[in-house]
């Protein structure tokens, strides 16, 4: 089949082998291909497993109070005692499944061997929201804002896109903040809840999230501050705040109470000295900036008052606020005097830098995707839909061993330790009524290299310590069946990689029954007959 021989090779004495032990592949009608492999998968390891007498092993719930990684650890460990052969070494993986009882909200999570992944393909499109991710700059520095698209389904939570987020991000859960934003006037209109629906996200609207420390603690030592920024022109009067328009979005961060007011204002100072470039793309120096970048205290709906926080001024913040008998107030407005131009004034500051931004490559793809085949559904969507929360049904109901009551529980499966060969099986095939068998044609997207599934396992993402651990999780297809036609009637193709003897890559071939054919243009294997994808992960060196 690599060329080197043989241009092809009849399975025949295979399939009448296989009909041996299985009858339900025997005869001329066509079989389902999937069904196929994982029968193989399954017959071969039993045949090659070392363990000839398997004990009788069972897989415990996971102790909530202990570190997962440890749990799925040994939950590996003790599959590993029934199982010991190649195939289990390199086709299996383990789920991690979560299930929260409807009763007393008790969790349980069980860890469960499994040689294949089967993907549904969305029916529904995910909604892609576009999220505007502000870092806390006492962790990263001055930066940019960094612009990402979340891919939930219509049924999630704000914890979910929080969730996602941290996945995408790198940042703590609890620290995250998704707020809603009135970009006419620049503010903050919602700081949503972790239980809200990201349906009261506007269709096709943007949500900025913020890492701070937004919850105060009862001694008032952490503040949550919220800032405004504006241009202001000093050379127009000052009447209801006519002289001044916002720009930007706003910022949200948290400061210790025990800071001086100019430990503050370089606080803020750094959030927005990124925006701070002339049309050469020189950044303004800080000395030149606090000439005439005033932070001055407001209210969160009135007018702003007459106190500015001076970058000079060494007295705490607390102090300044009770000697000026100001109110408890984290409202600021940072006023940028005489430095924005509306223009083409290019020793100003443009005002079209206060939307510049970072773009994390979930969002590159994902615009990239949508501008190129919006009908089209991604493979990462598909690992999206799979790791949705379900409901269970009445034919499957959890027992608690908590409140000891059958319930429809809410059950999330996950992947926990992905194998070195990954089998994709992409659902095509639906029941609609009792008879009706249909099939799904849309155009899945995959990646032919670098399939990276760092954040589609739980396992990776809590840093479990498996040996493989240091290696990314990134695959590479190596193979590919097609199903042309419908259910029950229709024809297989398949596509493989060629290697020589030394393992070198050969490009791809097509095998059509007794053809085999060289193929020229590789991105022609992505396409809606796409069934079965054979991945294996890369291997660093």
């Amino acid at each position: 089949m690599g060329g080197h021989i043989y241009q092809n090779v009849s399975p025949t004495s295979l399939k009448r082998a296989i009909e041996l032990f299985a009858p339900q592949f025997s005869g001329a009608s066509q079989q389902d291909s999937a069904e196929l492999i994982t029968y193989l998968l399954d017959a071969l390891h039993e045949d090659l497993n070392r363990v000839k007498n398997p004990p009788y092993v069972e897989m415990p719930d996971v102790d909530l109070g202990r570190k997962l990684s440890i749990s799925g650890a040994e939950a590996w460990k003790l599959s590993c005692i029934r199982n010991d052969s190649f195939v289990y070494d390199n086709f299996y993986g383990l789920y991690k499944s979560k299930c929260v009882c409807p009763h007393c909200d008790k969790v349980t999570i069980k860890f469960d061997p499994f040689n294949h992944i089967t993907l549904e393909i969305p029916q529904q499109p995910l909604r892609h929201i576009v999220v505007v991710l502000f870092r806390d700059s006492d962790e990263v520095g001055p930066e940019l804002p960094t612009k990402f698209i979340i891919s939930l389904s219509h049924t999630s939570t704000m914890i979910g896109l929080k969730e996602r987020l941290r996945e995408l991000s790198g940042t703590s859960l609890s620290r995250l903040s998704v707020c809603g934003i009135d970009f006419d006037d620049r503010k903050i209109r919602d700081v949503y809840n972790d239980q809200q629906p990201i349906s009261v996200i506007p269709p096709n609207g943007t949500v900025v999230a913020y890492e701070a420390d937004t919850n105060t603690r009862d001694d008032n030592t952490i503040i949550p501050c919220v800032v405004t920024q504006y241009a202001l022109d000093s050379n127009l009067v000052e009447v209801g705040g006519m002289n001044r328009q916002a720009v930007g979005i706003p910022l949200l961060f948290s400061i210790d109470a025990s800071l001086s007011c100019a430990q503050i204002y370089d606080k803020t100072l750094t959030y927005v000295i990124s925006y701070a470039k002339d049309s050469s793309g020189c950044v303004m120096s800080k000395k030149a900036l606090r000439k005439n970048l005033r932070l001055r205290i407001s209210t969160q709906d009135g007018p702003p008052t007459d106190f500015f926080l001076s970058p000079e001024d060494n007295q705490s913040f607390l102090s300044f606020l009770e000697a000026n008998r100001i109110e408890f107030t984290h409202y600021f407005d940072l006023e940028w005097v005489d430095l924005i131009d509306f223009g083409r004034d290019g020793t100003k500051i443009h005002y079209s830098n206060f939307t510049s931004m970072k773009c994390d490559p979930s969002y590159t793809e994902r615009e990239h995707k949508l501008r190129s085949d919006p009908n089209s559904v991604s493979l990462y969507e598909c690992f999206e839909s799979f790791t949705q929360p379900e409901r269970l049904d009445d034919d499957n109901m959890l027992y608690c061993s908590g409140c000891k009551k059958h319930g429809r529980a809410m059950k999330t499966v996950t992947l926990w330790r992905i194998p070195k060969i990954l089998v994709v099986h992409l659902k095509r095939f639906e029941y609609r009524g009792t008879f009706n068998r249909s099939k799904i044609g849309v155009l899945v997207d995959f990646p032919l290299d670098g399939l990276d599934l760092s954040h589609h396992s739980t396992h990776n993402i809590n840093g479990a310590d498996f040996v493989n651990d240091s290696i990314p999780l990134m695959y590479d297809l190596f193979g590919c069946v097609n199903h042309y036609g419908r259910m029950g009637f229709g024809h297989y193709t398949a596509h493989a990689r060629r290697w020589d003897e030394t393992g070198a890559e050969q490009g791809w071939a097509e095998f059509d029954d007794e053809n085999v054919t060289n193929v020229s243009n590789a991105e022609s294997i992505v396409s809606p007959a796409a069934y079965v994808l054979f991945y294996k992960r890369r291997l660093f060196v």
